[in-house]
């Protein structure tokens, strides 16, 4: 293990990428310090119905979780996930291996406990502290904390901030060599709470329910207590809704999902009504994912649409990352970031590739699920397989061409 008191090392952003990736440099005795706006993932509420869509950690979540030893604490903290059932059932693909299921809140909290418990000298969190200003050519971030104003000096910068990346923004305004497009596909989700006659479903599956242009994701959360489960229901569609009081919602679920319909009370309706909806189809790509002394991680880099993997992916990238470090060494962040960029950009071009096949909007894709799943060549599925990289489902799918260009 290496070991190195002074490398100064700051992670912009501590979700899951950003936690991964301290944890993963903490267990080489790398020093980091974790920057995030939110408060600590303890102190806030264990279920947010705006956002508390159900997460599936799986085969490339599961790999970056095996590498930092953390899956004890997630057996903890989240249910074991088994699969997917589509339509009641008609359709059920399992999952073999290790995996969970819950929301974003349940695998901060997880991670958290595992900085906490083992690496708490080498990893400094500070939470409530708004990144303002970031210079990735010379290491110096801005921030506020507590409505304090402090400039810090780092040598190497991981961005790991989200898809609003402030990092992502000020690569491309400092250095020339970062070229970013932006796109859009219209995949929207507006959660519902699933508040009565849910006892039939399985709370280790995930549900799938109605069809094109209204797909609905239903999954439990419970966090550590097994009589606080709850259900929430992520309703995709490929248009923000718009929904004039609770007939015109109760109308909604009648046609593309009477069997949810059957689970959602009125007060629950009521409160779908007037939920805000979150467009989850922003693209970006960015020519490297490395520049100066800054380098980003997940949807800093590469802002992942709904398949089922942007934790996942995210995480992963964290690992990817860690072990060009271990290549080069402390001293040589540069030339890992350089490395990290060969290896990883690849499989983030793969995973917005896959994006476009199974958005929203693709009429047939509901079709293409039930007809791909038996034969092995269902890209969603094959992305969950640690096994399979991502550009590896890639070129299975463009092999499938005749299927998936349609």
């Amino acid at each position: 293990m290496m070991t190195n008191q002074t490398s100064k090392i700051a992670i912009i952003g501590g979700g899951p990428a950003g936690l991964v990736s301290a944890i993963a440099s903490a267990r080489r005795g790398i020093h980091t310090t974790v920057l995030e706006r939110d408060p600590h993932p303890a102190d806030t509420s264990q279920f947010n119905p705006d956002r508390s869509y159900p997460i599936d950690i799986t085969g490339h979540g599961l790999k970056a979780l095996r590498y930092i030893e953390a899956t004890d604490v997630f057996d903890e903290y989240m249910l074991p996930f088994k699969g997917i059932k589509v339509f009641n059932g008609l359709v059920t693909e399992e999952w073999k291996e290790q995996g969970w299921t819950g929301s974003r809140g349940d695998i901060l909290r997880s991670l958290m406990t595992v900085v906490e418990r083992d690496y708490g000298d080498c990893i400094d969190c500070r939470f409530n502290t708004q990144v303002e200003e970031v210079n990735v050519e010379t290491g110096e971030v801005s921030i506020k904390q507590d409505g304090q104003s402090d400039t810090l000096q780092f040598d190497f910068l991981i961005g790991a901030d989200g898809g609003g990346s402030l990092v992502r923004r000020k690569m491309e305004q400092q250095l020339p060599c970062i070229i970013t497009e932006y796109g859009e596909i219209p995949n929207y989700s507006t959660m519902l709470e699933l508040d009565q006659n849910t006892g039939h479903l399985d709370p280790h599956y995930l549900h799938v329910f109605g069809g094109l242009p209204i797909v609905l994701v239903v999954g439990a959360i419970s966090g550590r207590k097994a009589d606080s489960l709850r259900w929430f229901c992520s309703v995709g569609s490929d248009h923000e809704l718009s929904l004039n009081g609770v007939e015109d919602a109760r109308a909604l679920l009648k046609q593309h999902a009477p069997d949810v319909l059957k689970m959602v009370s009125d007060d629950s309706l009521a409160s779908f009504v007037t939920r805000k909806t979150y467009h989850i189809g922003r693209m970006v790509s960015c020519s490297q994912l490395h520049g100066g002394r800054a380098v980003l991680l997940g949807d800093a880099g590469a802002p992942f649409p709904p398949i089922g993997q942007g934790i996942n992916a995210a995480m992963e990238s964290a690992i990817v990352l860690d072990q060009c470090i271990e290549r080069f060494e402390i001293e040589h962040l540069q030339e890992a970031a350089a490395q990290y960029n060969k290896h990883w950009k690849p499989e983030a071009d793969a995973v917005t590739w896959i994006t476009r096949k199974v958005t929203y909007g693709k009429r047939n894709h509901m079709f293409r699920l039930l007809l791909t799943v038996p034969f092995g060549i269902n890209l969603l599925s094959n992305a969950k397989k640690a096994e399979m990289s991502y550009s590896d489902v890639q070129k299975q799918g463009q092999n499938w061409g005749f299927v998936w260009n349609w």
